[in-house]
């Protein structure tokens, strides 16, 4: 008996020393390593109101203005593709429109500590088209979006297959903001977009740095929090008129673009008439005005008359700054945003073309001579926009255009609703013609004539019986 109670005194020591060794790494795992993201693989709660239904732990934002629309949010289950891993992912996705969306979340932050966020997420739309991806970190812990503070990893464009997506920041406060952006380029008859697998860890301390003298410069990174390096951001080059346009590369921001050119925010959103601080790989951003023309033709002559010359002069500085915007208008048959080969120009529709000073040109579309452009335009942004009655947008109404020196550009607007052109109505139509119209109106004439009469005939037959 002795001998059995050893034995099991001996088992049970056995297994806690093996317990305590199978616990050790986990103890003596490095902090830098934790996941400090809740719910960061999305197999939590989903939760809120409907169509905004976001996983536990995590909050949606979207853009909401005449370009962009709020999505629906719902989580992705039971179809393999859709998740990187487990059984959820976190999704949304529009119609017939565009988003600029996504989800964030606020976590405790050590100051000066260096955090890298990752995660997977991919794309798709019906029909094929291009859905811009990236994420973020707020150094500051704010809850803006288009917080000018953010720093923003480079954009990738994952239609069908997953990806990964990496940013890093320094934290500047007592918490940082993780955030996750897709803005779909043109809208479609349906864009989705799938997140999954997210982390957020501890990678070290930023370097120090010294501090720089009162109304001086570190000249470690451009802007303060702009999370751009300095130097990283290439100027553009002036255009011959003198103006300067900036084409946004990945991991480019507005604040970093305004360092570079050493101009404030405020201007670069008045030249630009942007809304937000968000800015897209590829756009094209107006940096400084063009400069007065200058006279190049040599002073008159006594043997020149001076309005020869003065005329001369006015014709040499259009030659300078002149540029074209070219517009038409489409019915959108099947409302998708996308002018069809099948789908008609569109007549009755007014457009304005705006400067800052006012409006500049009008023009009201037949549906025959489109598209109709505006020649002559000073180099500059101009705002396209259209009126009518009895007619919806299905793609932007407004339309900010920059014009620069020889350039010309166009665009086509997708209304729904009104009469289409272009052979939509009349014989070409299917209709009936008015020679078959007469016919068969006449054939129902003699139709009822002989009914009178076949009822006629019956009557007096009854009556000569009776």
């Amino acid at each position: 008996m002795r001998l059995l109670q050893c034995g099991k005194l001996a088992l049970a020591g056995g297994l806690l020393i093996a317990l305590a060794v199978g616990a050790t790494p986990a103890l003596g795992a490095p902090a830098g390593q934790d996941n400090l993201l809740a719910n960061p693989d999305f197999e939590g709660s989903f939760g809120g109101e409907e169509y905004t239904s976001v996983p536990e732990g995590w909050s949606p934002w979207w853009q909401e203005d005449a370009t962009f629309s709020r999505p629906n949010f719902n989580p992705s289950e039971g179809v393999p593709e859709r998740l990187k891993s487990g059984l959820r992912a976190a999704s949304y996705w529009i119609q017939y429109r565009r988003y600029n969306a996504g989800l964030f979340q606020r976590v405790g932050a050590t100051p000066g500590a260096r955090y890298r966020f990752t995660i997977w997420g991919h794309s798709l739309t019906r029909p094929s088209g291009n859905v811009q991806m990236q994420i973020g970190i707020d150094p500051n812990g704010g809850g803006d979006p288009f917080s000018s503070s953010i720093v923003w990893s480079g954009v990738l464009v994952p239609m069908g297959t997953y990806q990964q997506f990496t940013v890093e920041a320094t934290a500047a406060g007592n918490e940082i903001t993780v955030y996750l952006r897709a803005a779909p380029d043109y809208p479609v008859e349906q864009s989705e977009t799938y997140w999954d697998t997210a982390s957020l860890t501890v990678v070290g301390q930023a370097a120090p740095t010294n501090t720089p003298p009162a109304g001086g410069s570190s000249g470690g990174t451009s802007g303060g929090s702009s999370g751009v390096p300095a130097g990283s951001i290439q100027p553009a080059t002036p255009l011959p008129d003198g103006s300067v346009v900036h084409v946004v590369q990945p991991g480019e921001t507005l604040i970093g673009i305004a360092v570079t050119y050493n101009v404030t925010l405020e201007q670069l959103r008045q030249l630009n008439n942007l809304q937000t601080d968000m800015v897209f790989v590829g756009q094209r951003l107006l940096i400084s005005e063009p400069l007065p023309p200058t006279p190049t033709t040599p002073p008159p002559t006594p043997t020149t008359a001076p309005e020869v010359a003065e005329a001369a002069t006015q014709q040499a500085a259009l030659q300078v700054t002149n540029g074209t915007i070219c517009i038409m208008s489409y019915s959108d048959l099947n409302a998708n945003g996308i002018r069809e080969p099948e789908e008609p120009k569109q007549a009755g529709i007014t457009f304005l073309v705006n400067d800052s000073t006012g409006t500049v040109g009008t023009y009201t579309t037949n549906g025959l001579d489109e598209p109709y452009c505006f020649t002559e335009l000073a180099s500059g942004n101009y705002t396209v926009s259209w009126t009518a009655d009895g007619f919806t947008p299905t793609t932007e109404q407004t339309w900010v255009a920059n014009v620069s020196q020889g350039s010309t550009v166009s665009r086509e607007f997708g209304v729904a609703g009104g009469e289409a052109t272009e052979g939509e109505s009349g014989q070409g139509g299917g209709g009936l013609s008015p020679l078959l119209t007469a016919l068969i109106g006449a054939l129902g004439v003699i139709l009822l004539l002989v009914g009178l009469g076949a009822a006629g005939y019956f009557l007096l037959l009854r009556r000569a019986q009776v």
